[in-house]
């Protein structure tokens, strides 16, 4: 399984990276600051593999929405998307939990049990 931990926030992506590393859950462990970053990493990925997106909603350059528009509108095989949340899904973002990509929304800061739990 590959893990995408996308998240301008470097505090976050270093967490998300040793705790998947702790839990030896992930062949491979990519991050990126931004929306752009992750989209770029799995168009390049031709692997089969199961891939996991950790998507941060708040992004300069591509945000987590912007996202998720592109690829619903140029959907890839084999990805999963899992919103992290600081606060709850403010009401006009609901409408993100429709994403057929979407598969579930983690608050912030992540941990074993709630990757756990997803797996």
């Amino acid at each position: 399984m590959i893990f995408y931990v996308a998240d301008d926030d470097k505090s976050t992506q270093t967490l998300c990276r040793l705790i998947l590393q702790r839990m030896n859950v992930a062949r491979d462990i990519r991050l990126a600051s931004n929306g752009q970053q992750v989209w770029e990493q799995l168009q390049e990925d031709s692997d089969e593999e199961r891939k996991v997106v950790f998507l941060d909603l708040n992004m300069p350059v591509m945000d987590g929405a912007q996202f998720l528009k592109e690829i619903e509108s140029n959907p890839l095989k084999g990805v999963e998307v899992y919103l992290m949340l600081t606060n709850d899904l403010k009401a006009d973002d609901r409408y993100l939990m429709d994403n057929p990509f979407v598969k579930g929304a983690l608050s912030k800061p992540l941990d074993p049990v709630k990757i756990q739990n997803i797996l």
